[in-house]
């Protein structure tokens, strides 16, 4: 039996990955996961280790964003992110 992954069945990865793609910035991230979730499960297999890793430094436990969280509407957004989004647009 195959008990490999795709994006759409990692519980601990797929929600993250569709915000990335929901969120519809053209930052790396969300074109990352615009192709992850593509990938079959072979590929994402090579591909979750180093997804793992970026969310663990881009997200911060709390649900702050720093880059492809989402935060919540009564948060908003951190000053740096408003700092960092404002020069790349």
């Amino acid at each position: 039996m195959n008990d490999k992954l795709i994006a759409f069945d990692d519980r601990e990865l797929g929600k993250w990955l569709i915000d990335l793609i929901a969120d519809g910035s053209d930052n790396f991230l969300c074109a990352l996961a615009e192709a992850v979730v593509t990938a079959g499960a072979a590929d994402y297999d090579v591909i979750r280790p180093a997804l793992i890793k970026l969310k663990r430094r881009y997200c911060v436990g709390d649900g702050r964003q720093i880059f492809g969280c989402r935060v919540s509407a009564r948060r908003g957004v951190p000053p740096e992110i408003r700092s960092v989004r404002s020069q790349v647009q």
